[in-house]
């Protein structure tokens, strides 16, 4: 059985955070991440999110681990019932404005985008078909045919060449960039491959995870790190040999030049100015991907050592240890002759004593065995 509880909520987050906390620490140091590579950084990412989509608790799995009574009393006190009747406490209330952060955070979000596609409809300039970028994609889409639908237009003010789009994917040029047909290859390919790759959806999944935890600060540090992994991706799919990686970079950091993020928008790809992206562990790993760095079987042993922690996040639950229903019944002993629960559809229990509700149990393992329970 799944159940999703307050503690199975704060299972998830102490997990993901302390792996947004590593990763933060990783990209800070230029031989950790020359060291750890791409693929295991993607892997480690993989796991944080994963354990932020599925804040869950497996019932037949699960086993807890008590936590101190200071702890567990701070725990009892925010799920207490003792408001409106004792049907509603602290938790409730909490669980009722990060609902409506949700709410608020979707509709902005959205707000957002929608004031950008009407300021593309009426800004955005078509390109002349004797242009250099126009044909210069269209050798790149005779060469991957399931890019023929990508379109190509100018926008002024845009500060970074990016793609936009999901259903009619655009790739935006800035209008007063100069670029030689060198660069705009490796910009019209480096947006293509983001288009190969399905990151536009990847970057909306992590813009919904942001709103979902939009009380989480380091949620958003984790969408900086998405947004990164992605790049570097894309990068070493791009400049291939020494000479191209020169060149590479070199159109790299004339595009970040220009500073003026106003017409960024967060369901955008840019090539090298978006705020989530860190030129400089861009640049980093671009030229020490050679690097030996871990070997391979270091980097597996550190994969399963994730993968064994995410899978036992799952299994050991911190628990508070003080039943908070004995605290609202003023430590009344409950018996068969002054309680009874009633079975909730959520597989959950309402606790009744003396004839009052006093609560909702999520396990009936520190009562009596003998105390009647009713269907509702």
């Amino acid at each position: 059985m799944i159940r999703f509880s307050f503690s199975s909520l704060y299972m998830a987050i102490l997990f993901s955070n302390l792996l947004i906390l590593l990763l933060y620490l990783v990209f800070r140091s230029r031989k950790l991440l020359a060291s750890i590579g791409l693929p295991s950084l993607t892997a480690v990412l993989c796991i944080a999110i994963l354990r932020m989509v599925f804040p869950i608790e497996l019932l037949f799995l699960s086993r807890n681990i008590y936590l101190p009574e200071v702890l567990s009393c701070c725990i009892s006190f925010l799920l207490h019932p003792c408001f409106f009747g004792g049907r509603f406490s602290i938790w409730s209330f909490l669980k009722v404005i990060w609902g409506t952060g949700i709410v608020i955070s979707l509709f902005l979000y959205v707000k957002r985008e929608r004031a950008f596609a009407k300021y593309l409809r009426i800004s955005v300039r078509e390109l002349p078909d004797s242009s250099d970028a126009i044909r210069i994609l269209r050798e790149i889409q005779q060469e991957i045919p399931q890019t023929q639908r990508i379109q190509l237009r100018t926008l002024s003010g845009l500060p970074s060449p990016s793609i936009y789009g999901f259903f009619r994917p655009c790739i935006l040029l800035p209008e007063e960039l100069s670029l030689d047909q060198e660069q705009l290859g490796f910009i019209l390919r480096h947006e293509v491959t983001h288009f190969v790759h399905h990151d536009l959806y990847k970057k909306l999944g992590m813009q919904l995870l942001c709103i979902l935890y939009w009380w989480n600060p380091l949620c958003h540090n984790l969408l900086r790190q998405v947004d990164a992994v992605l790049e570097m991706q894309v990068d070493q799919k791009i400049a291939l040999q020494p000479e191209q990686k020169l060149n590479y970079l070199s159109c790299l950091l004339k595009i970040a030049r220009q500073t003026d993020r106003s017409l960024c928008t967060a369901s955008m790809i840019s090539f090298c100015d978006s705020p989530y992206s860190p030129l400089r562990q861009r640049v980093d790993m671009l030229i020490h991907e050679e690097e030996t760095g871990y070997s391979k079987r270091q980097k597996h042993c550190l994969l399963l050592a994730l993968i064994l922690l995410f899978l036992l996040s799952y299994v050991y639950i911190f628990e508070a240890s003080s039943i908070s229903n004995e605290e609202a019944a003023g430590s009344v002993e409950p018996t068969a002759e002054n309680s009874y629960f009633i079975k909730r559809e959520d597989g959950q229990y309402d606790f009744y004593l003396n004839g009052k509700y006093t609560g909702i149990a999520d396990s009936l393992e520190y009562y009596p065995d003998d105390i009647p329970i009713y269907e509702r």
